[in-house]
């Protein structure tokens, strides 16, 4: 990276330290199953998203969740370890809540068409509704399968499940979200690169809708 991505990539980690004590669950995932594709072997880069989540049916219960849309803005960073392992996080928030998330990938299928990898993290919430004060402990894993449409273009899809632990003024249980994203990328190979995407996840309190676009740069 030049030393303008490597400022940009340094305020960015450092962004993550300084909100580490908070935490939303972001349902996006706005990367490809190859890992050299999202950012070389031991170098860094960084993006931001605009992103709305809205819970739909009976989302109100018990204060866990409440029936509006929330938009928020991401901030995104990837490192990579070598041509198959990298890891990521993102800080993302709009009032009344701020979150943070980490993940690695392994990529088990590498090839000119088609791509695939295993991905895990966990993520922290901490949101008020209404009178209530939230918090939200997220553990998920998942696949991503990339079809390469040509060295600037592909679409993944990427399907996730989500064990979350739920605290709130007056309840504490689990619930299971079972869902996943179709991601498009669009872009300069080594440059800037676009993600528009969409997602959908299920679970007993609530059905989410999630979209957005991202920019991210390598």
């Amino acid at each position: 990276m030049g030393n303008r991505n490597r400022s940009t990539f340094h305020m960015a980690a450092l962004l993550v330290l300084i909100l580490n004590a908070a935490g939303c669950v972001s349902l996006s995932n706005f990367q490809t199953a190859d890992v050299t594709r999202s950012v070389e072997y031991g170098s860094g880069g960084v993006g931001i998203t605009a992103t709305s989540v809205t819970p739909t049916d009976e989302a109100v219960t018990d204060d866990i969740y409440e029936d509006e849309t929330y938009t928020m803005v991401t901030f995104l960073w990837r490192y990579g370890f070598n041509e198959r392992i990298d890891i990521g996080g993102k800080v993302y928030g709009v009032t009344p809540f701020v979150g943070f998330a980490l993940d690695s990938k392994y990529q088990f299928i590498e090839g000119d068409a088609f791509d695939a990898a295993i991905n895990a993290g966990a993520a922290i919430t901490e949101v008020e509704i209404g009178d209530s004060d939230n918090s939200y402990v997220d553990y998920f894993g998942g696949l991503l399968f990339t079809l390469n449409m040509s060295d600037t273009a592909s679409v993944t899809l990427a399907p996730k499940a989500i064990f979350r632990d739920i605290n709130t003024d007056v309840t504490d249980e689990t619930a299971t979200l079972v869902g996943g994203t179709v991601t498009l990328e669009f872009g300069k190979e080594d440059g800037m690169r676009i993600y528009p995407e969409i997602g959908f996840y299920n679970s007993d309190e609530a059905d989410f809708l999630h979209y957005g676009i991202g920019f991210r740069w390598w």
